[in-house]
């Protein structure tokens, strides 16, 4: 295959890419191919810092590096807006020998590509370090500036898409935030249905939009309860026929609501999909008297997910919390009725997707000293999970709050806290644990407000802990478990 040939592939493949991490990934990969050269990194820019931050790196022992912009090669190339070409790196004067020391690697060539947006913006710097064979040939950089070129026109097309994306789940998790605070003792209700309606598409083979479609119109399936009263919503006794009335309105409510966002044509299909949650596929539900193949799938799908978690929750003041093998039984009958769809009823008994949480690791009761902050999405974007960490700046009143937790696995953390933290909210952790110190970006998967006290439990996930320190964490919580088995048996 001949150079041109294999340049083409690769400008496909990188303007196939949708993803941040594999576009850089794959971009690396391929100019490392291409070029035949030893090393290859991608560098982000950071303009709060003015720093620009390794990202994407072939065979590189140090973990992150950062460059001040206007040092060394990488950020001299930053600094004149320009590419760099640097024949023997010991030669040159701003040449920082600093990670050479660190890694013990001998760089000879450097070529150094700055990265800039339609609006001429930097976003950020790809380096190539040492041709294999030989040096860096004019047609080698022609190829590395042609790839460059359409690296930035990919990366920028795929950050506004994600730009999008971010406020568009923002607008999505306002909203659930607004339930919550509407109707406080299902706090956590409409996450949980998106996360049980995923799963539930997902077995089923939906299309990646029917996936995005059914998570978020499952997000704001009971939006509609803002229109509702307080006082109705948080009844503790039966419901007169009026109140009852009034709460079957929710999901036209719904339907009024979003239809007053405007929704890309891929997504037009989410307020429909949302307001008939309680449709019955007899045509005995509500509010439209839906039936059979008027109710589509990613509704049917909601209508299950609704169900199992408002009969399986704690929080609910009106009645019970129901096991998880009645509820799956009324599910049974549910779609026997023709209620509900009996097909996607079956697998989501067969499979176990009522399953809430996977757990990878073992989980400890154990209470330890938690420290957190929010941070801000805004700062999740411009940073990456790699280096992210809050600041006054992110949300002042919440810069020092501690808190114990209630158990804990090297996946993730459970605590309780006064404070409403929404589910996908990042959080910067530091726990006290076994005589140390972690320090981790977390993000909240679950909040529950529990009754009897009036906090809410937050379960959170470790983001970017190492798997050496998973590995420590797990074999000392597994140690703590079997010594305090050993007691309870004496």
């Amino acid at each position: 295959m001949s150079k041109i040939t294999f340049l083409n592939e690769i400008i496909a493949e990188i303007l196939r890419e949708n993803s941040i991490d594999s576009l850089l990934e794959r971009a690396v990969r391929r100019i490392t191919e291409i070029l035949a050269a030893e090393r290859v990194t991608f560098y982000f820019y950071n303009d709060e810092v003015n720093e620009l931050w390794s990202y994407a790196v072939t065979d590189l022992e140090v973990s992150e590096i950062r460059v001040g912009v206007g040092e060394g090669i990488v950020g001299t190339a930053a600094a004149r807006k320009r590419m760099v070409k640097v024949k023997d790196a010991y030669k040159c004067k701003f040449f920082n020998k600093k990670i050479d020391k660190q890694t013990g690697y001998r760089t000879k060539s450097v070529v150094c590509m700055p990265l800039f947006s339609r609006a001429k913006k930097l976003l950020g710097v790809v380096q190539v370090i040492n041709k294999k064979k030989g040096c860096f040939t004019d047609m080698d950089i022609d190829i590395f500036k042609s790839i460059s070129s359409y690296l930035a026109i990919s990366l920028e097309n795929i950050r506004l898409l994600q730009e999008q994306e971010m406020l568009f789940r923002s607008t999505l998790y306002a909203l659930a935030g607004a339930i919550d605070a509407k109707d406080p003792v299902t706090a956590g209700h409409s996450y949980r249905v998106a996360y049980y309606s995923v799963k539930m598409a997902k077995d089923l083979g939906v299309s990646q939009d029917d996936l995005k479609i059914v998570e978020y119109a499952a997000y704001l399936h009971d939006v509609g309860k803002i229109g509702i009263s307080e006082a109705v919503l948080g009844k503790k006794g039966k419901l007169t026929d009026e109140e009852y009335a009034l709460i079957k309105k929710h999901p036209l409510f719904t339907k009024q609501i979003l239809g007053n966002i405007i929704f890309s044509k891929e997504m037009e299909k989410i307020p429909f999909v949302a307001s008939c949650h309680h449709e019955f596929l007899d045509g005995s539900g509500y509010p439209f008297g839906y039936k059979g193949k008027e109710v589509n799938t990613l509704s049917r799908i909601i209508a299950i997910a609704d169900i199992y978690d408002a009969l399986t929750a704690f929080d609910r003041p009106y009645k019970k919390h129901m096991a998880t093998k009645e509820v799956l039984e009324i599910l049974k009958i549910e779609a026997k009725k023709n209620h509900l769809d009996k097909n996607i009823v079956n697998r989501f008994i067969k499979k176990a997707l009522y399953k809430y949480e996977q757990r990878r690791y073992k989980r400890l009761d154990l209470n330890t000293a938690v420290n957190y902050r929010i941070v801000s999405q805004k700062r999740i974007m411009a940073e990456g999970i790699k280096g992210a960490k809050a600041t006054h700046h992110d949300l002042d009143e919440l810069l020092d709050n501690k808190v114990n937790s209630i158990n804990i696995s090297a996946g993730g953390i459970l605590f309780m806290t006064k404070t409403y933290i929404p589910v996908g909210t990042f959080l910067d952790l530091e726990i006290d644990i076994f005589s140390k110190k972690i320090a981790c970006l977390g993000k909240a998967v679950r909040v529950e407000k529990e009754l009897s006290t009036l906090n809410y439990r937050v379960g959170v996930s470790f983001i970017n802990v190492t798997p050496a320190v998973k590995l420590v964490l797990e074999q000392q919580l597994e140690k703590l478990a079997e010594q305090k088995s050993i007691r309870s048996k004496k």
